[in-house]
Order: structure tokens, then sequence, then C-alpha cells
């Protein structure tokens, strides 16, 4: 078994290996921040300068300043210097007491405005307006028509974007839907070579005979869009329709990823608590978990007792103090009487109600 001391070396070093990479990731942060310009004026690593070096010290202490806010903030750490705690406890005695600085009189004249009639209202208003908002992207269903009409422009004004794969897959499936049909056709591509002499995917994947289908591209797709692109020519003469429908297609399948992602990340739907007694059996519905401590989940989980079982302990405690017994099995006089005081009072509510 570890001594003490051996744990505080273990420690020592996973603190420092986890700062050096952090470190490490800063500098590469800022490495990619210096050098940016130069590709972005079209030059090379040859017109290095000052100016990159300063792009990169600027870049390097933003970064490690974001790093270093999030693990203090992380270990529930102060963020920020004492000086603006400082001053926003004397802001507020002095909005509370008689103002004297000139933003201690317009934070007053605020704090009056927002406990007037119209500041309860509109702050009744913005609260209704959050809770509608919670409402209506509870869901990943939900979410998805945001995604849908925030991108709309792109189908509406680029209609497409492609490169050039997508021209190599409708070519790979149209050579290798002529061989399936059984049209003669030379066995030679572009440049007087097929894709399978290049990408040796097709000569295990059919080892029999040659074919002009390859998997460089992902033959699923490869096929998915050369058969649209197949059947755009057959209507119109052109893959151009083709080409649209499947941007279409890409843009709604884009907007479903993002929303169900948005939903798992804001919703948190695994958190949701289940109905009646939890299913142990089936751990990964996740409704029968707790966290130990949020803001370090490699604690892991401890099992969330079911409602039936929280009522009932919630009754035998109730009981327990009433009847003056010590639930910790140690009795303290005061601290059990008023326990018994707080119970009492808890029934005689729940009665008159």
């Amino acid at each position: 078994m570890p001594t003490m001391s051996e744990n505080k070396k273990a420690g020592k070093a996973d603190t420092f290996l986890s700062w050096t990479l952090g470190v490490l990731a800063c500098l590469w942060v800022a490495w990619c921040c210096g050098i940016g310009p130069l590709y972005w004026f079209g030059t090379g690593l040859a017109d290095f300068g000052w100016a990159n070096v300063l792009y990169m010290a600027i870049a390097f202490v933003v970064s490690f300043a974001i790093l270093w806010s999030l693990v203090r903030y992380g270990r529930g750490e102060r963020v920020l210097p004492t000086y603006f705690s400082r001053r926003y406890v004397k802001l507020c005695q002095e909005v509370s007491g008689t103002p004297t600085t000139v933003l201690g009189i317009m934070l007053r004249h605020l704090s009056d405005a927002a406990h007037s009639r119209p500041g309860r209202a509109i702050h009744a208003v913005i609260v209704w307006i959050g809770r509608k908002l919670t409402r209506c992207t509870d869901c990943w269903w939900k979410l998805m028509p945001l995604f849908v009409i925030g991108w709309l422009w792109i189908p509406t004004t680029l209609l497409a974007a492609y490169g050039a794969d997508i021209r190599s897959q409708i070519r790979e499936f149209s050579w290798a839907l002529n061989q399936w049909t059984g049209l003669k056709q030379p066995y030679i591509g572009f440049f007087s070579f097929v894709p399978m002499d290049i990408y040796p995917t097709a000569h295990y994947m059919w080892p029999a005979n040659p074919t002009y289908l390859t998997d460089q591209h992902n033959i699923v797709l490869t096929v998915f869009y050369g058969a649209f692109a197949a059947v755009s020519r057959y209507f119109t003469d052109s893959n151009d329709a083709g080409i649209v429908a499947l941007a279409a297609l890409q843009w709604l399948f884009a907007a479903f990823c993002c929303a169900a992602t948005a939903n798992r990340f804001f919703n948190l739907p695994w958190r949701r608590l289940g109905v009646g007694t939890f299913d142990f059996s089936h751990p990964e519905r996740h409704d029968c978990w707790n966290m130990r401590d949020f803001t370090h989940p490699e604690a892991g989980v401890v099992a969330r007792p079911s409602q039936t079982a929280r009522r009932r302990e919630d009754a035998f405690r109730d009981s327990a103090v009433l009847h003056g017994v010590p639930v910790g099995g140690v009795r303290h006089d005061l601290t059990d009487q008023i326990a018994v005081v707080r119970v009492r009072v808890r029934l005689v509510v729940r009665r008159v109600v």
C-alpha cells in the first residue's frame, strides 16, 4: 500500500505532467497564430519576423490565461483578483446605502428601476420568455427547426458547394454501372488508368474480376452519390440536380446531428428522473445514478435511490425524530429538540393545507 509521501510525489508528478501538456497545447496554438498571417499573405517561413513573434506571445498569454482560469474554476478556487470581489462588495454596500460615486448613483437608479412596477413587469416577461424558450428547446426535434431555419441561406443561395471527390465518385459509379449492365468499355480511365490501379482496396473487395468501383471515398457514399447522379442524368441529362439534392440532404443531416448533440450537451436527457423503481439491470439508461462530484467526473457515480425508497427514508427519519429517537445513533439534546419542532410544524402545515 503506498505511503503518504508516495501519494504526494505521485500527485506532484501528475500535476507537473498535466501542466506540461497544457503549456505545450498553448505553445501549439501560439505557433499556429504566429505563422497564420504568413499563409494569409501567400508568403513562407522565410518571412518570419518580429511581428509574428508578437502574435505568438499574445496568443500564448491569452490561451494560457484561459487554461489557468479553467483550472482554478474547476478546483472551486477564485479566478478574478481580490480587487474585483472587494469592489463588488463595496458597490453593493454603496447601492444599499447612500451612493457617493457616479457608478454607485447609476447602479442605485438601475436598482430602483428594476424594483419598480414596470421593472417587475419586464422581469416577469423575461422569465416567461425564458421558460417558453426552455419548453420549446427541451428535445432534439424541437432544436432541429432552429438549425434548419438558421442555415436556410445555404440551400437558397449556394444550392451546392462540392469538390473533386464527388466527381470522382460519380465517375467510378458510372464506370461500374456500365460494367454491371454489360456495356463494353476499355479498361482505362482518366490519364489512361483506373482508380483500382491506384487505390488497391477494390482488389481485395472483388478479387475475382477487375472493377472500376473502389473504397477510396467510402464505397457506400460512392454508390449513394453515384446513384443520385445517375437518376439526375436520366431525367435532366445533367448531374446538377442530383448534386443539389445531395447537398440538401446533407444540410438536413447536419441539422439533425447538431440538434441531437445540442440536446445531449445542454438538456442532459440522461439526468431526467425516471418514474417508479429504477431498473439497475440496464445501467446504460443513466436514470439510476448520481454523480459524486460534477466538478470531478473522474470520481464516478453512486446509485440513486428510487422515488419509493426516498419517500420511505424521509418518513422513517420524520417518525424517528418525532419520537425523540436519534437517527445517527447519538443524541444531541438541542439539535434533536429543534428537529422535533421542525417535524411537528411540518406535520401541522400538511394537515392544515
